[in-house]
């Protein structure tokens, strides 16, 4: 077992029926239960975090209301009957097979809330065969048991409906916070770009990538987050990435900690989201928040987000092809701080769109 920042036993100990959450290791944890724990009652609630661990949670000593966990065969009878007796389960996300099982074996799915990240129904649009095809069924039967789900947009449900079935459905806040407004001081040269938010292949990299071809010449640097995914399609786009930029090209191949990513953030000028689907949402934010400018399809429901429902300045992917250099680097200071307080309007919706979905 993982080392916890609590005993299984000690979990949830400030209320006989406390509110579950079932999070898997990643970079979201920390952000949201410090942001949970602050707006809300920590006795009433507990997070037992289970997969790899990161350095993050390991940090959150003072936290007593954690639990990590490498499986879910690790949790002690203790743990599992506050487990069985809380109030409500939120499951945050929906790809472990572990998680899967686990539900259906305790019969919790009737009391768990699924908050889909977006990955969970996309990957249901394509038709699949043999054992894939029984595996993605019984996936979605299991999805379809819960009691409610959770989309981190609006927009998202049109999906959930098309793909898994219509239910209940609240809207949940972004895993994130305010980011005061500061006028973006530029402290490099040249123009850096930032491709994508992870090694899957529905960021669309190679076509992003091959329209800043033209761009080879001026002075840019392209920097691709590709440390979480599938691995081989992430040595792929390092490779192809090198062919078109050479020495221009910065694959991100290994894992980064929040801070230092977000400090990589902050010195990005354009980031481009060529995602056929719901995902990045927690990068795409804070860039938003902090001035970047931020090209994105148009045919997707973070299109129809950001763009029509928190009317953030967002631009066409499809555009950048077609552009100067200068156009494409250019963005002006009015629309960096109309977007960074459409976004912190967003955020400061956060503590009571999570109230709702615990008093529901």
């Amino acid at each position: 077992m993982i080392p916890a920042t609590s005993s299984n036993s000690d979990l949830g100990q400030g209320t006989k029926n406390p509110i579950v959450h079932l999070f898997p290791h990643s970079t979201f944890v920390l952000s949201f239960i410090e942001n949970n724990n602050k707006y809300f009652n920590k006795d009433d609630h507990c997070y037992i975090v289970y997969g790899k661990a990161f350095a993050s949670i390991k940090e959150m000593s003072d936290e007593d209301n954690i639990v990590r966990i490498k499986e879910f065969a690790d949790l002690d009878a203790s743990t599992m009957q506050k487990i069985k007796d809380s109030k409500k389960i939120i499951v945050h996300s929906f790809f472990s097979n572990d998680l899967m099982l686990f539900l259906l074996f305790h019969r919790l799915y009737k009391k768990s809330y699924i908050l889909l990240w977006g990955a969970e129904f996309y990957t249901l649009r394509s038709s699949l065969t043999g054992f894939m095809g029984i595996y993605s069924r019984f996936r979605k039967w299991c999805m379809r048991k819960a009691k409610v789900f959770i989309t981190l947009i609006p927009e998202d449900y049109e999906y959930v409906e098309k793909y898994i079935c219509s239910k209940k459905n609240l809207v949940a806040s972004y895993y994130g916070e305010d980011v005061a407004y500061k006028p973006k001081k530029k402290k490099h040269e040249g123009l850096r770009v930032l491709v994508g938010n992870s090694a899957t292949s529905t960021n669309r990299h190679h076509e992003a990538l091959s329209w800043l071809q033209h761009f080879t010449s001026n002075d840019i640097q392209v920097f691709a987050p590709l440390s979480y995914g599938d691995k081989g399609y992430g040595e792929e786009v390092a490779e192809y990435g090198k062919l078109l930029f050479g020495e221009k090209f910065f694959p991100l191949l290994d894992y980064m900690e929040a801070n230092e990513y977000h400090h990589l953030l902050s010195t990005i000028d354009v980031a481009i989201f060529n995602n056929d689907r719901q995902q990045a949402m927690g990068n795409i934010n804070y860039l938003l928040q902090i001035g970047t400018k931020v090209f994105l399809r148009t045919d997707t429901s973070m299109w129809n987000h950001f763009s029509l429902s928190c009317k953030c300045q967002v631009f066409d992917v499809e555009g950048i092809q077609n552009q100067t250099f200068q156009d494409f680097g250019s963005y002006q200071e009015a629309a960096r701080k109309q977007n960074n307080e459409a976004i912190n309007a967003r955020f400061q919706a956060l503590p009571q769109r999570w109230q709702n979905v615990y008093d529901d």
